[in-house]
């Protein structure tokens, strides 16, 4: 799937209140004195929080003065064009409420408000110990929610006062372009220094301290200064400082001293601290003054902008500096401003007045309101779209770009995010378009709603290598349609953990690792996302040993099937994504789920049928060359033990399984290692010396010495044989197919020698292989064809063992005889005369071993 992302100075927001008309409010409940739109704080999506102001009816308004009506009276404009009204009582000192005059003119106000990141506005005011006494006066800071609510309260630090007047409006608070990160207040006006405090906003929405320090500005009784702030495009922030030095000695004719210049102070974001002043602008005219600094991020998108205001002789002149982030000038331009004539149907047919503050507000998507004179009950916007500039060289940069799910309970899962310079990312030619390459896991949720953030500096000036601005939360919002989902049965899997999460896991203890399971399943069914319930383990882990060198466990999880959620196919694909792409996902954000490794992934556990069809069929092809085999001897010697044939090839069978157990399955479960290497070795030592024993023996008699000289590589091949079981010596005196070879004349010594043998190897091998096979099954979390096919040999040649010693027990007590023979479990499916006829050979035999 493709993403495809236009890059135009900022990417484009849209809003109800854009475009050429007008924006009218009528207020619910009507105002005693009239509304006035007296501050405005906006929002990257285009939302805006009035202020409204209304004189109080109750107090005597004097000139130079003025007393609000003592309640925050907030009107929240959001991009669709619906207003919600908040009339909130601070509970705060009355003299917030009192209006004054600077001795400039300046409109002094305690009560300010400041826009935050999205739903939340930081409301400053004044607390005092002694309301008569402006020295006791100290600054306070609270959040108000869009839905009235108040936050803690957090001290600011004491009034600003100089020459024994109050200036409430001396700190000025610049949030972040990334609300998220908070603000910075920079508190003073003309004084020996400037206080800032760098705050953001915790989880509990209350503000919190992160930096703070004081800048000292230049003392000379004939300099002046002034700054403004202002929130750089990199997530920091950039004092702009003017100083003048008001020098008008006419004897001083230097044409190279600087009478005037203009410093940048920078600080990144997590700097404690502002950089050195760097000297972006100077001037060597005599008697001139920078009287004042405009600042804001420029309209190309790339770095900041400010614009000076020079006084000389009475006389004001203007210049815009262009900056990066780093204090460097990209531009320099002297402008010539006038008041210009609004154009014949520019807002509306004819020119109209601002309202007495003259507000101005320019939204994310350059959407000017321009405010109106408001009435007792309505206050109004004319509107209109002022032109974006755009910048064509751009690259992709190292911010992020994340696409986010928000699930039912108005949670934000990430999706996918990944850095702008990524193998997934691409940008065009002409630099306006990038190009992403999204995972096919992150849309599969249907009927879902998605948005899209870019951060600051995903992109940048490819000839400044400044950042672009990128969109912020719930801007770009999509949502996904229904689809059909196709039903599966429940379906168990295995996820493998990284070697640092095995490290992790195997250090916890055992409720420390039940809790894993449950944090597991929980970040998991958040970020898929489905219902936990639908999750679940057995707990069980084993050691993947086709992983070297390090550790690496294997642990399973099972999901449920539904006919109402979303499907059990749907979500494997979906996690075996997350899992695979962790670093680009929540899974490598998440506590837990960080640990499971990306190189495996989820793979559900496949029937072992359909896994190893071909090798089970050979396997039976195998087994029926043995019957055909065995059908063949009976047809040559119908009275030789021909049964032998599937006993050899069972044996030979469950050999090859041990080993390959031990060999490949071993080390799966450690705690069954040991035992199953000593019960594999051991029975196959104490077998082989048996045997050749037996055998060694054996050749003391004549008769059998003949037999084994003829017929010794037939004798030595089963002598090895015998070390898997020694059973396998018997079918030496078998007479299978009437062969010679197999009709050894083995005493009765010999014989007893491998029943009692035969029956040791039930419980130095038989059972415990057994017991082992089933604790493997029982603790393992993969169950694979080599153990499987080990369990199934080993409950055949127990079985087969018990049956066969037992019979060959109860017919040594019935016949009397020292005859361990097994040719009378077979006469007991011949008639009966055949067995008596078969009872009387087998005894003129063993009349005859006698003998001889």
């Amino acid at each position: 799937m493709i993403l495809l992302l236009a890059l135009i100075k900022n990417f484009f927001l849209t809003s109800s209140v854009s475009g050429f008309g007008t924006f009218t409010h009528n207020e619910t409940i009507p105002f005693e004195t009239r509304p006035w739109i007296w501050q405005y704080g906006k929002y990257i999506d285009g939302t805006v929080v009035l202020r409204i102001f209304n004189r109080n009816p109750n107090k005597t308004q004097v000139a130079g003065e003025a007393w609000a009506r003592p309640v925050l009276s907030l009107r929240i404009i959001h991009p669709n064009g619906t207003v919600s009204e908040i009339d909130k009582d601070l509970e705060i000192p009355e003299f917030n409420w009192h209006l004054t005059t600077s001795p400039s003119g300046n409109v002094l106000d305690p009560i300010s408000i400041f826009a935050l990141r999205k739903g939340y506005t930081l409301v400053r005011y004044f607390n005092a110990s002694n309301p008569e006494d402006i020295a006791t006066y100290e600054e306070c800071g609270r959040i108000i929610d869009w839905n009235g609510n108040l936050y803690d309260e957090v001290d600011f630090g004491g009034a600003y006062i100089e020459n024994g007047i109050w200036y409430p409006s001396a700190t000025t608070i610049v949030t972040n372009v990334d609300p998220e990160k908070g603000f910075i207040r920079i508190a003073g006006m003309n004084s020996s220094y400037i206080e800032w405090q760098q705050y953001v906003i915790d989880d509990s929405f209350n503000l919190k301290r992160l930096y703070e320090g004081n800048i000292t500005l230049p003392q000379n009784n004939e300099s002046s200064t002034v700054f403004n702030t202002i929130a750089t495009v990199d997530e920091g922030y950039s004092i702009i400082m003017g100083n003048s030095t008001n020098s008008t000695n006419s004897g001083n004719n230097n044409p190279l001293e600087i009478r005037s210049a203009v410093y940048a102070l920078t600080k990144r974001y997590n700097d404690k601290q502002f950089g050195a002043p760097k000297m972006i602008y100077q001037l060597p005219l005599d008697n001139i003054t920078i009287s004042s600094i405009a600042t804001g991020i420029s309209s190309t998108g790339i770095g900041q902008v400010c614009i000076l205001t020079i006084t000389q002789n009475n006389v004001d002149y203007y210049v815009k500096l262009n900056f990066l982030s780093s204090g460097s000038i990209t531009e320099i331009v002297p402008l010539n401003i006038t008041v210009p004539e609004l154009h014949k149907n520019a807002i509306q047919d004819e020119p109209s007045a601002l309202n007495a503050r003259g507000t101005l507000i320019i939204l994310p998507n350059n959407t000017m309101l321009i405010s109106q004179i408001e009435n007792k009950n309505t206050w109004s916007f004319n509107t209109t779209d002022i032109p974006k500039f755009i910048d064509l060289d751009n690259e992709l940069s190292d911010g992020n770009i994340t696409i986010y799910q928000i699930d039912n309970s108005g949670n934000n899962i990430i999706r996918q995010l990944f850095k702008g310079a990524n193998s997934f990312c691409s940008i065009s030619d002409n630099g306006l378009n990038v190009t992403v390459n999204v995972l096919k896991s992150t849309f599969s949720n249907p009927n879902s709603q998605f948005y899209v953030k870019v951060d600051n500096n995903f992109a940048r000036s490819k000839a400044y290598r400044e950042s672009l601005m990128g969109i912020y939360d719930n801007i770009w919002k999509f949502n996904t349609s229904s689809s059909k989902e196709t039903f599966a049965d429940t379906v168990s899997g295995v996820l493998r953990l990284t070697k640092e999460g095995t490290e992790y896991y195997e250090n916890l203890n055992s409720t420390e690792k039940d809790q894993f399971f449950t944090d597991l399943h929980l970040e998991l069914s958040k970020i898929i996302p489905v219902n936990i319930k639908r999750l679940s383990s057995n707990g069980k882990t084993q050691v993947d040993t086709t992983v070297s060198p390090g550790r690496q466990i294997l642990i399973s999880l099972n999901i449920q099937s539904s006919k109402e959620e979303r499907s059990v196919a749907s979500i494997i694909d979906n996690l075996n994504d997350i899992i695979t792409y962790k670093n680009m996902t929540s899974i490598g954000l998440s506590h837990t789920a960080k640990y499971l490794d990306g190189d495996f992934g989820f793979k559900p556990k496949q029937n072992l049928w359909d896994k190893y069809k071909w090798r089970l069929l050979c396997l039976l092809l195998v087994l029926v060359i043995l019957v055909v085999l065995f059908l063949i001897a009976e047809k040559m010697e119908s009275k030789g033990r021909n049964m032998d044939i599937l006993l050899l090839g069972l044996i030979i069978f469950d050999f090859a399984m041990d080993v390959l157990f031990v060999r490949h399955n071993g080390k799966v479960i450690e705690v069954l290692y040991i035992p199953s290497v000593v019960f594999l070795t051991v029975p196959i030592g104490i077998n082989a010396i048996w045997a050749f024993y037996i055998i060694s023996d054996e050749n003391k008699s004549k008769t059998f010495l003949d037999w084994f000289t003829q017929h010794e590589m037939v004798a030595s091949v089963f002598t090895v044989l015998s070390g898997a079981d020694i059973e396998t010596l018997s079918i030496l005196y078998s007479n299978l197919a009437g062969f010679k070879f197999f009709q050894a004349p083995i005493s009765i010594k010999g014989k007893k020698r491998i029943f009692w043998a035969s029956c040791l190897t039930i419980f130095i091998e038989d059972i415990p292989q057994l017991i082992i096979q089933i604790l493997y099954q029982q603790r393992v979390v993969t169950y694979d064809i080599i153990p499987f096919l080990a369990l199934v040999s080993s409950c055949h040649i127990l079985l087969i063992n018990i049956i066969f010693r037992l019979f060959q027990a109860i017919n040594n007590c019935r016949s009397g005889t020292s005859e361990y023979d097994f040719d009378s479990f077979r006469q007991l499916q011949t008639p009966s005369t055949e067995r008596n006829s078969t009872s009387d050979e087998s005894l003129s035999h063993s009349i005859d071993v006698k003998e001889r």
